[in-house]
């Protein structure tokens, strides 16, 4: 008998994609799963679209909960899951027919607490059509098509943010149910909370195997979470980062601490940029603020040139900044076409 995997789902005011996400876990060449639907005090009619689809197929739950965050959604899937395996996925996104069969042959090859696999970034004006499209391609099984990285190697790509497997992120993760039930998701944090609790993750010694596939495809809209940026936002990311620069200095990771902290003074240029954009005056101000900080603690003689350049471009030189921005962005399309 196959081992069941649950896939956790948090659900706020999706309705327009829930179709697409359900759909594409029914379609699965894996079929002991059961798919957790955790409504999270939907107001667009997503709690009653989940309320049908648990009655249409038995393997769906539906765990309606008032408005509590995506944390507290994602722990109560914690909680309620029957699986042996939990796997995360995001209501907006979608996964290929064949991922959760492809991750548990991965996981009986490698026995690695964590499977992941590459993820691909979709526009939602074209996702559906993509999607469809992509699901049709398979490929074989067989050697050379995953990657193994065992837990000090894992968060070396963690700190480093390697794309590979995308380690930062929650969504596409097939997790042991043991190793994943020791931690929770952090309900104080809005933003960066699967950061927080992948990081806790690894540094419980969790290996990873990745999948060479791009099986994962990630919807990218404005009304996404991940694309969202406000003070609120912005203060939570920054809470989990200084939560992670603070554990690698008390560990004395130093290289791996000089390397998250490089992070993060990029990551307040880029907000402080999308402040520009936005023209959101106390999100400009709070950044200013952020900035002050971290450089007192990280001299600017010890930032990379890389660090230096996209802090003093974006917040002295917005402009050649935001073109920088467009050309990447833009390169970016052409590749992915």
């Amino acid at each position: 008998m196959d081992k069941m995997i649950s896939i956790i789902v948090p659900v706020y005011n999706s309705a327009p994609f829930l179709k697409n996400c359900i759909a594409s876990v029914l379609k699965q060449t894996y079929s002991n799963l059961e798919l957790l639907l955790i409504t999270d005090g939907s107001t667009d009619g997503s709690e009653e679209l989940c309320r049908k689809f648990a009655c249409k197929d038995h393997r769906i739950r539906f765990l309606p909960q008032t408005h509590k965050g995506v944390s507290a959604a994602r722990n109560v899937g914690l909680e309620q899951a029957a699986g042996e395996y939990l796997f995360f996925l995001d209501s907006d996104d979608a996964i290929h027919p064949q991922l959760l069969e492809r991750l548990m042959w991965l996981e009986e090859k490698t026995e690695a607490v964590i499977i992941s696999e590459n993820f691909l970034r979709i526009p939602s004006r074209h996702f559906e059509k993509k999607v469809s499209r992509l699901s049709v391609f398979a490929g074989r099984f067989g050697e050379g098509t995953y990657q193994y990285l065992d837990y000090q190697k894992a968060l070396e790509y963690f700190i480093s943010d390697c794309p590979q497997g995308r380690l930062y992120a929650i969504g596409g993760k097939l997790i042991r149910r043991m190793p994943a039930r020791k931690i929770r998701f952090d309900e104080g944090l809005s933003s960066g909370e699967d950061t927080k609790y992948m990081y806790q993750l690894l540094s419980q010694e969790a290996d990873v195997a990745v999948l060479n596939k791009k099986w994962y495809y990630y919807r990218k809209h404005r009304q996404s979470r991940s694309m969202e940026r406000t003070i609120e936002t912005c203060r939570s990311m920054y809470t989990c980062d200084k939560y992670i620069l603070w554990q690698e200095k008390r560990k004395g990771r130093e290289q791996y601490a000089k390397k998250w902290e490089e992070k993060m003074v990029r990551k307040i240029a880029a907000w402080h940029v999308a402040a520009h954009m936005g023209r959101n005056q106390s999100l400009l101000q709070y950044t200013c603020r952020l900035i002050k900080r971290e450089l007192s603690c990280l001299a600017g003689g010890q930032m990379g040139w890389r660090t230096k350049l996209e802090y003093r471009l974006a917040f002295y030189c917005y402009p050649v900044y935001h073109l920088c921005y467009v050309i990447s962005d833009f390169l970016n399309s052409i590749e992915k076409k």
